[in-house]
């Protein structure tokens, strides 16, 4: 069995226990499995490494729903992230939870219809994020999700059109 001395907390592993790695001599990762995801933890748990998760997430999603690249590089947004007066507010009060995900730092698009720009983002929580977008769809502001619903007499007469199935359930007192 092969084995392998990890950089980090140099102890002698199977080479099984380190992440593949193309580019060195061995084909695996310096730092065991183990150190590595201690690392990436400590580093996502970091202000640099909240404003990093944020960009390479909205890049994520803009090609998840064939939006635009955001207009920014990274480096612009964590600029724009660390240097935000309410930041370091929300980030202290997420270190201070343990890491509560609704009290997570947030970037939440001003207008749903347009891609990440940075006349288009506020700096909020999570929470507060998914509040809104809760709210949104609801309400029917954000209805990109969402089928609408005609509803018509006997006779085919249009009565009403309603934004999505659960609008028409909740008007009309018929489940959805």
């Amino acid at each position: 069995m092969k084995t392998k001395q990890c950089s980090t907390c140099k102890e002698i592993k199977s080479i099984n226990d380190f992440n593949k790695c193309k580019s060195k001599h061995d084909g695996c990762q310096s730092t065991c499995k183990e150190c590595y995801k201690t690392i990436l933890k400590e580093f996502l748990h970091s202000k640099l490494g909240v404003a990093s998760r944020i960009y390479n997430d909205q890049v994520w999603h803009s090609k998840a729903r064939n939006h635009p690249a955001p207009t920014y590089t990274k480096k612009e947004l964590q600029s724009y992230i660390l240097s935000h007066p309410n930041f370091e507010h929300l980030y202290n009060n997420w270190k201070q939870s343990g890491y509560d995900k609704m009290l997570k730092p947030s970037i939440d698009r001003l207008n749903d219809y347009k891609h990440y720009t940075l006349d288009n983002i506020r700096l909020v929580t999570w929470g507060v994020n998914q509040e809104k977008a809760r709210k949104d769809k609801i309400n029917g502001i954000n209805n990109k999700q969402n089928k609408s619903v005609l509803q018509y007499d006997l006779n085919g007469n249009f009565i009403k059109e309603y934004y999505s199935i659960s609008q028409a359930g909740r008007e009309t007192g018929i489940s959805s």
